[in-house]
């Protein structure tokens, strides 16, 4: 319920076991859904390694090129 509270819109992007390909692909089903466009900066935060429930450690703030 979070996207009701705080603004955090769920997409679905393809599986990777690659955290900068999962950044990526986050981002660009981001702009494809018309949520971000290029110059914007978005938030992401995340867990490595991926898939364990509960390992958020990191935030990274990146611009939409």
């Amino acid at each position: 319920m979070l996207f009701r509270s705080w603004g955090v819109v769920p997409v679905r992007i393809p599986s990777s076991d690659n955290l900068d390909n999962v950044i990526r692909f986050s981002i660009e089903a981001a702009r494809r859904a018309g949520y971000v466009k290029s110059g914007q900066d978005v938030v992401i935060t995340g867990g490595a390694p991926l898939r364990i429930a509960g390992a958020t450690n990191f935030i990274k703030v990146e611009r939409v090129g």
